[in-house]
């Protein structure tokens, strides 16, 4: 018995006994691991699912990455229609490799997609853009929209002679599906995220063509393999196989992803450079940029510029914006709107700006007599100040005007599209700024422009937007359904790192006062369906970081399907940051007027009163005038004899105004009050209607404050009521009649006198 027990010892504990123990154990515990991972994996995605909906809530994105990470997502079982549905099916491939091998090592060469270099997903995505369909394109024209608003009765419609039908709602679904412009707003973000926001991802190399070969491969499972299998080549040392050949190159992938631009390629970019006139009436030479003095924007040189193969189309015109100059201005307006544009300058060379200022147009916005009266403008130092009474003595500073016609830059099929407010679009995305300020021609800035970069908001996300008026205005029935199939979904977050800004599960669940202002907006807009969420007038941003969101805004504007979704362009800016993933900030205080202030009421325990006017303001945290937009006149249309002489409107006029002289003064001559301003109380009741003078134009905002039911001292204010400083009046009354009393007629009048002049010295 003892000798057995000694034998059994020298077997189990011996050096080789043990290790081949070790590694049954290890073998063992490996099975169970394995099984048990089978067995608990429905446990496991519902986890992901808690730990998901907590992390969002939470704010913490590392959090929610690492989660999407533990997720598997299934093929799908339709059709697919974008190199996104192609990944889950290589995943289940590399799962099937990895399974044929017991060696760890080996394993590490097959890698999922999500442990692959950008490049190699970008590449994926992109080349087999085309190996899907052909014919894949951005243009708006072939665009549809993924949701249900087929017609039954046009169903019926759809049938040939016989009765059979041509269509039915799955061939639809399935057109739509393959077109769908949230297929070319992921496209766009995948180009952000692969060309725009790593500077690592060579486009060249993506796009490197033979152009001997076509690319014709269809076995969409043996292509993933080819052009995923540049996984670790350090460990296997073996050949990398190249994605396929293609018959197309980058700059066909440029122009289907922007169909707005002019073809072109790296030989010819300079075709697309736009033409640039300078304040003192030079033009340069085709393909040359002008060199800014940051300090005030005058011209110090001049300088061509190569295109860049290696990085995309908007990089390279981010290049040549840091060229011409960090920061500035941009307009946009034509000939019908220069008596607006003049008046905006000669107040910008009072106020003293020295920022330049960019006029973007194309060929019939702008007429050679506009621009040289706009140069004259700027340049002037003869214009008469006379009429200001203040005591702060300025020296004008004349303004550097910079004409940029993009007309080049454009397809010539779809210039003719950009009519009105969407112009705005050409002049913030083709503007030669890294970062800039738009302005409404008829806005007017209180504070030097560079605040704007300065707020906490802009240096936040390189944006800061304006509130508009709060007002009951819905949005029509399909647009919020239509925007909600736009936004980043769950395999483009996991796959490549795009999520969306606003997390639209926890925004209608939460109350709005544990919300951000850009969350609040978003609610009333998405949930309560109410538009006129921003204004306009008056936006700064980075175009380093933000050009996709404004090329998405401008798209959804320009659809016949959407641009009836909101009033003219400005709802479509924050949506477009919304589809795009991008972070933006509003300014957090509402929006205001300025103007006579009213009392309806006055007593001890209440106060209440308004301000009608056609102005709408934004203040500073600190109760101070930053801009508004409506410019320094009471009334900025020509309405005053309809006005007059109106059955319902014109009594009440006489009574106030006594004559028609005055009433027409006071229209268009007099400047605005600015005693008083006010911030709207957070209700859709805060805003109401005039008497429908000025055409409609004139908006009433109200205030109240009134002791607290039952309280002793406790006050509850609708709004916000400030009373400005004389100092601060006596500036904001300067501005402003510095906007008023510039008269365009009489500046023509005496520049033509000056021609005359000149013409008659000649001639002696």
């Amino acid at each position: 018995m003892i000798r057995a027990i000694d034998t059994f010892k020298r077997l189990v504990f011996s050096r080789r006994s043990f290790r081949s123990y070790v590694i049954i154990c290890f073998t063992a515990i490996i099975v169970f691991l394995i099984s048990h991972t089978a067995y608990s994996k429905g446990e496991n995605i519902q986890y992901v699912y808690d730990t998901i909906q907590a992390s969002t809530s939470q704010r913490n994105s590392d959090i929610l990455k690492e989660s999407l990470s533990q997720i598997k997502i299934k093929p799908i079982d339709e059709v697919p229609v974008t190199p996104m549905e192609l990944i889950p099916t290589y995943d289940d491939m590399i799962d099937l490799k990895k399974d044929t091998f017991w060696n760890p090592l080996t394993k590490q060469y097959y890698k999922k997609f999500e442990e692959l270099d950008l490049e190699s997903r970008c590449a994926f995505y992109f080349r087999h853009l085309y190996t899907m369909n052909e014919k894949w394109s951005n243009s708006l024209s072939t665009v549809s929209f993924l949701i249900n608003d087929v017609d039954e009765k046009a169903l019926d419609k759809m049938k040939d002679k016989h009765g059979i039908m041509l269509a039915d709602e799955e061939t639809i679904k399935l057109h739509k599906r393959k077109n769908d412009i949230g297929l070319a707003f992921q496209r766009l973000r995948l180009y952000d995220t692969c060309f725009l926001q790593n500077e690592d991802v060579n486009m060249e190399r993506i796009f490197k063509r033979d152009d001997g070969h076509e690319s014709n491969n269809n076995d969409e499972a043996e292509d993933i393999e080819k052009v995923l299998k540049k996984a670790d080549n350090e460990y296997t040392k073996r050949e990398i196989q190249e994605p396929p050949e293609l018959e197309y190159d980058q700059y066909d992938f440029e122009h289907r992803m922007f169909p707005f631009l002019n073809h072109f390629n790296k030989d010819n970019f300079t075709t697309l450079i736009p033409k640039i006139t300078m304040v003192d009436g030079k033009t340069l030479e085709k393909g040359y940029l002008p060199i800014l003095n940051p300090d005030d924007g005058t011209m110090t040189g001049s300088s061509t510029f190569e295109y860049d193969p290696t990085i995309s189309f908007w990089s390279n015109w981010n290049k040549m914006s840091g060229i011409v100059g960090k920061r500035g201005i941009i307009l946009s307006f034509a000939d019908g709107h220069l008596d607006y544009a003049t008046k905006l300058i000669t107040t910008f060379k009072y106020q003293g700006n020295k920022l330049p200022i960019q006029i973007i147009y194309k060929t019939g916005d702008l007429n050679s007599q506009t621009i040289k009266i706009l140069q004259r403008v700027a340049t002037d130092m003869d214009i008469d100040y006379a009429k200001i009474d203040t005591e702060d003595e300025r020296t004008p500073v004349p303004q550097q005007l910079i004409f940029v016609d993009i007309t080049d830059t454009l397809n010539k099929d779809v210039i003719g599209n950009y009519k009105k407010y969407k112009n705005k679009w050409l002049a913030v995305t083709f503007n030669l700024f890294e970062e800039f300020i738009f302005m409404d021609i008829d806005a007017i800035s209180y504070v030097d422009m560079n605040y704007y970069f300065e707020t906490e908001e802009y240096k936040k996300t390189g944006t800061i937007f304006f509130r508009d008026r709060i007002l009951l205005f819905n949005t029509v029935d399909r647009c919020v359904p239509i925007f909600d199939t736009l936004q980043p979904k769950i395999k483009e977050a996991k796959y490549f790192g795009n999520f969306p800004f606003i997390d639209r599960d926890y925004v209608t669940d939460e109350c709005e006062k544990n919300l951000s202002v850009e969350e609040v907006i978003f609610k009333r807009y998405f949930d309560d369906h109410y538009q006129h969420q921003m204004e306009a007038g008056l936006l700064a941003v980075d175009k380093t970081r933000h050009v996709i969101p404004m090329v998405i805004a401008s798209m959804l504007h320009m659809s016949k399907k959407t641009e009836i979704c909101n009033y003219g362009d400005k709802d479509f800016f924050w949506i477009g940051f919304v589809v795009a993933g991008h972070p933006y900030s509003f300014h957090s205080v509402n929006a205001g007027t300025v103007g006579k202030y009213e009392r309806k009421k006055k007593t001890s325990t209440t106060e209440e009163g308004s301000i009608c006017a056609i102005q709408i303001a934004h203040m500073s945290h600190d109760d101070h005038l930053l801009w508004l937009n409506g410019g320094a006149n009471n009334c900025k249309v020509d309405s005053a004899k309809k006005d007059w002489a109106h059955e319902k409107m014109g009594p009440f006029l006489k009574k106030k105004f006594k004559t028609f002289e005055r009433l027409k003064k006071w229209y268009s001559v007099d400047p605005i009050d600015t005693e008083y301003g006010m911030v709207s109380a957070d209700r859709y009741d805060a805003w109401g209607g005039y008497i429908g003078n000025c055409k409609g134009y004139v908006w009433c905002l109200h205030y109240s404050k009134k002791l607290k039911d039952f309280s002793f001292d406790e006050t509850v204010e609708r709004g916000r009521l400030i009373n400005f400083s004389k100092d601060e009046q006596a500036q904001l009354l300067a501005t402003n009649t510095v906007w008023t009393t510039f008269n365009l007629t009489d500046y023509k009048i005496n520049m033509k006198k000056e021609s005359n002049e000149k013409s008659k010295l000649k001639s002696n």
